[in-house]
């Protein structure tokens, strides 16, 4: 069993854990708003950070459990958020979201998403995704930057 099959089955654990309802939403009037991420990497202890917005392709249902992950061209280690139980769920179809990703370690990376049904116990997600754009943090440097999925 490889570090990233590990770490990948923690952070699905973790985030299981949070998933409860349609992110930030009203139970009584079925609206939810944008979910909004703020975590770092799995193992990380970069002093880099990136925030930004993007959109989930259209065919993302509502309801479901988004996780995002670093990439680099060796490997892709997911998100952990602060608060293990913010609730994290897309909203609607192409579902937009907000993120902001610290601890980052210098390098060029490409920002992937992992969505998981919220009451599945199983480490696969449903969908994948990677963004076609990358950017480059360096130590200690804050940047911008909206994914293209």
């Amino acid at each position: 069993m490889t570090m990233r099959s590990i770490a990948k089955g923690l952070v699905v654990a973790f985030v299981a854990l949070a998933a409860t309802a349609c992110g930030s939403s009203d139970s009584d009037s079925g609206k939810c708003s944008a979910p909004v991420i703020t975590g770092a990497p799995f193992f990380s202890s970069g002093t880099g950070s990136v925030h930004g917005s993007g959109q989930l392709p259209a065919n993302i249902p509502n309801g479901q459990q988004l996780e995002l992950v670093v990439q680099t061209s060796n490997v892709s280690v997911g998100v952990i958020p602060d608060n293990l139980f913010d609730e994290t769920l897309t909203c609607g179809s192409g579902s937009s979201f907000k993120f902001t990703i610290t601890h980052l370690d210098a390098g060029t990376y490409n920002l992937g998403y992992d969505i998981y049904a919220p009451s599945s116990q199983s480490t696969d997600p449903t969908f994948t995704g990677s963004s076609t754009n990358t950017f480059t943090v360096a130590d200690g440097q804050s940047i911008e930057f909206n994914p293209t999925f």
